[in-house]
């Protein structure tokens, strides 16, 4: 597996610090990897590349590292974002944008390593699909295609990133064949949403999505708190 790294930081000793910290960790892990590094969010925006990977610091010129994250998630929907700062105080904001991690400067080499090794275990864990019956075909549908799922009148609705499926199917049944059912919340009765999708959440809301497609999703006040601890959970394994 190749691992593909975008750093986009205006600092230049910062910079070298985090690629030289991040080079370190995948030789030390042994991890194949293509690090590319970026002064300015245009410079990056104008690559015509895409990364499983982003590092972004948050204050930056012109362009935050946190606009910066929504134009990126636009072409690459399963990457991951790395923020970095030497501020706390952005990280509802970085939540709210589906921040993989949040790292204070400097940057703790023993979360960043934890971090990579989540990282490859879910891009490993993401080739996993399910098997369902749409219509009279027999459909395989990749986890990390799935934004939200919700049930009406006994039919599984999948919301993915190619459209929407429909399934006689259960939750449970869904779940099963997911060995990484983790990834998801249960906002309110019925639905399930993929963490990697979350927009952001509120006690009576939920916004999630892919691109420019975008759901609304009611959260059950009773289920605030678990679905908020569950996704806290998910973000700093």
């Amino acid at each position: 597996m190749l691992l593909k790294i975008a750093i986009c930081e205006d600092n230049p000793k910062e910079r070298e610090e985090e690629y030289s910290l991040l080079a370190s960790v995948m030789d030390a892990k042994e991890i194949s990897y293509q690090m590319d590094i970026f002064s300015f969010s245009q410079e990056l925006l104008d690559k015509k590349e895409s990364y499983d990977i982003f590092v972004l610091d948050i204050e930056m010129p012109r362009m935050s590292g946190l606009e910066l994250s929504e134009l990126l998630r636009a072409k690459n929907p399963d990457s991951y974002v790395f923020f970095i700062t030497h501020h706390e105080k952005y990280l509802d904001q970085a939540f709210n944008r589906r921040a993989f991690r949040f790292f204070q400067k400097p940057v703790d080499q023993e979360r960043l390593r934890s971090a990579i090794s989540v990282v490859v275990s879910e891009m490993k864990s993401n080739r996993q699909y399910i098997e369902v019956v749409v219509g009279d075909e027999m459909k395989k549908i990749y986890g990390r295609h799935i934004i939200y799922m919700y049930i009406h009148n006994r039919i599984v609705h999948v919301m993915t990133t190619k459209g929407e499926f429909q399934v006689k199917t259960s939750m449970r049944e869904i779940l099963a064949q997911l060995k990484n059912s983790n990834l998801f919340g249960e906002p309110c009765r019925g639905y399930l949403v993929n963490f990697q999708y979350v927009r952001k959440y509120t006690p009576i809301g939920l916004e999630c999505g892919c691109g420019e497609e975008g759901y609304t999703i009611p959260m059950s006040r009773r289920k605030f708190k678990e679905f908020q601890q569950k996704f806290i959970d998910w973000m700093v394994k």
